[in-house]
């Protein structure tokens, strides 16, 4: 499976964003200088799609009233509220199902 470097690269920057989120300085998060093309590229984003599979709490998982919730969760919202971008879940089965072609193609 080939990801394209661009992917990576957002997906880079999320880990940035994450490792701000859980360290001690987060409280100045909120201060981070984007770069223009990071600026432009959450100006434009469309609602990003985040894979959450059963079974892997506390990463994430579907509650008794079918939201979910989890670690994984809460740093995309961190994320979320530190950069402007925005997140919605689709849940999976598994951890293989995520993985399968065709459903990386949708998320």
């Amino acid at each position: 499976m080939e990801i394209g470097r661009g992917f990576n690269k957002y997906v880079a920057i999320l880990m940035a964003l994450l490792m701000f989120s859980i360290s001690p300085i987060s409280v100045f998060a909120a201060n981070i200088d984007f770069t223009q093309e990071e600026r432009e590229y959450i100006k434009n984003a469309n609602v990003l799609q985040a894979a959450s599979a059963e079974g892997a709490a506390p990463l994430s998982y579907t509650n008794s009233k079918g939201e979910i919730k989890g670690i994984a969760v809460s740093f995309l919202k961190a994320i979320g509220e530190i950069s402007g971008l925005k997140f919605e879940y689709k849940p999976f089965e598994n951890i293989n199902d995520i993985i399968i072609k065709d459903n990386l193609k949708n998320i």
